[in-house]
């Protein structure tokens, strides 16, 4: 296969080759560590030794931390938790699929956003009643890159706290953001963001795929395990521990983490220019979302009266792969949901590609993007 020039980081990044090196050479990162001779017991201190570092790097105690199979299974256990009886629960209308559709499975209630894809603090407080159990709002949206106001929502959840207290209503109520797209260029630590859980993904970090986390702040006392069995990791999550992925993940957070601040502003820069000649290339081109609070490495672009599939696909003979959208929703033909909430046109949407930048990004792929995009508008 000739080389690609790839620009979906967004939908999955490649495993660091460090990463990957370090994996190999684990002599015992294959033994299951519930067994009880030394070799198990070596896998054993592996995990626990991964685990300490996940927690150091995200700000956190190592029991606060549920390994799981990805970001989807993390936003599950975190939504499914809450939905059920008189209890409600608020997400925010742009979030990933794996917040949506667990959280339909009870009351449930859409928080606005504004054009610019930033949380509607007002709706917030008016949808928020006294039996509102949860609210999920991501920290950044996987299609068009926007940071949201996770403070901000967290002292509005403070002050219904308060008022509760005020009236003798010990019912609680907390709150839950997906990191998976933040921790490549932004600092991410859930006390620090006012968060009681907090979703994060190996995959979107250049480490192994199918693994992730939910940090679980030891106030919540509510989560309940969606898969049962052998009782590891206290209960919250059966099956045998993945030691050497788990161990990849350490790695990578421990890379994202020290690297986040010189890669963002690398990437930054990567992106501004891409944004300039994209405008050059059609100057009619739309930016979907602020730029204002948006992640280093995305943009979501509507390209007027184009059609984004036969976009897609003329860049991808050409070598260069971009998204239509969210990966997770490749296979439905709905418009995206996240353009719709910002108030896009199906016209629009049908017109538009999310172009995310990586670790592999230059300015030779930045080139050849712009080359081959011109080419394909043509």
């Amino acid at each position: 296969m000739s080389k690609i020039y790839y620009f979906d980081y967004a939908s999955s990044t490649p495993v660091d080759p460090g990463v990957t090196k370090k994996m190999n050479e684990l002599e015992f990162g294959w033994v299951n560590p519930s067994a009880e001779y030394a070799s198990a017991r070596e896998a054993r201190k592996i995990f626990e030794d991964s685990l300490q570092r996940i927690a150091q790097n995200l700000g956190v105690k190592s029991t606060e931390i549920v390994i799981t199979s990805g970001g989807t299974e993390a936003n599950n256990l975190a939504l499914q938790s809450f939905v059920g009886d008189d209890r409600e629960v608020l997400i925010s209308s742009v979030e990933h699929a794996s917040v949506i559709e667990p959280a339909k499975l009870g009351k449930h209630k859409m928080i606005k956003v504004k054009a610019s894809g930033r949380l509607d603090i007002d709706d917030l407080k008016n949808k928020i009643n006294d039996q509102t159990i949860l609210v999920s709002v991501m920290l950044v949206n996987n299609e068009i890159g926007t940071i949201q106001p996770i403070r901000e929502v967290a002292k509005v959840i403070d002050e219904v706290r308060k008022d509760r207290a005020s009236r003798n209503i010990t019912s609680p109520i907390y709150l839950h953001t997906d990191a998976c797209q933040a921790l490549n260029y932004i600092a991410v630590n859930p006390t620090r963001l006012g968060v009681d859980m907090m979703t994060v993904n190996s995959g979107k970090i250049y480490g192994p795929k199918s693994v992730g986390a939910l940090c679980i702040s030891s106030k919540v006392k509510d989560i309940y395990p969606q898969i049962l069995g052998g009782g590891q990791q206290r209960s919250m999550r059966s099956g045998t521990e993945n030691v050497g992925g788990v161990y990849g993940f350490s790695l990578a957070l421990e890379k994202a983490v020290k690297n986040h601040k010189s890669e963002e502003k690398r990437i930054a820069d990567l992106r501004d220019s891409l944004l300039t000649s994209i405008f050059k290339i059609c100057p009619e081109a739309v930016v979907n979302g602020s730029l204002d609070n948006r992640i280093a490495n995305n943009l979501n672009i509507t390209f007027p009266d184009q059609d984004n599939e036969r976009l897609m696909m003329l860049l991808d003979e050409a070598g260069v792969c971009v998204a239509t959208g969210s990966a997770c929703s490749a296979s439905s033909d709905e418009p995206s949901h996240v353009l719709r909430a910002i108030g896009i046109g199906e016209p629009e949407i049908k017109s538009s590609l999310r172009i995310t930048l990586g670790r592999g990004t230059d300015e030779e792929a930045i080139s050849k993007l712009c080359q081959s995009l011109a080419n394909s508008l043509a």
